[in-house]
């Protein structure tokens, strides 16, 4: 799921814990946040480098647990240049704000 809209994620992404331990991601805290549907949670975090089409870009990621969305957040996207095209589905090019 991409985040094109939410307050937290969108400095971080949400992959599931099991995933972060395999790639050898280090927690390095704890955070908490709250959900869609406005129930806090908290999370252990890490970071990490997310990769589309070849271009790396650090982000925070959060340990995701079993019921949990996973998420590619907002400031992750604006990084890697890319946006949501909801009709098609799809990850396409964006430019850069500076503002």
């Amino acid at each position: 799921m991409l985040d094109s809209n939410t307050l937290w994620v969108r400095c971080a992404c949400v992959i599931p814990a099991t995933t972060l331990l395999e790639l050898g991601i280090d927690a390095v805290g704890r955070v908490s946040v709250v959900l869609a549907d406005g129930r806090r949670v908290v999370r252990t975090a890490g970071n990490a480098a997310v990769t589309i089409d070849g271009e790396p870009t650090p982000c925070r990621v959060l340990f995701g647990e079993p019921d949990d969305a996973v998420l590619l957040g907002l400031t992750v996207l604006e990084q890697l240049g890319v946006r949501v095209d909801p009709v098609q589905r799809r990850l396409v090019p964006a430019d850069c704000l500076l503002y």
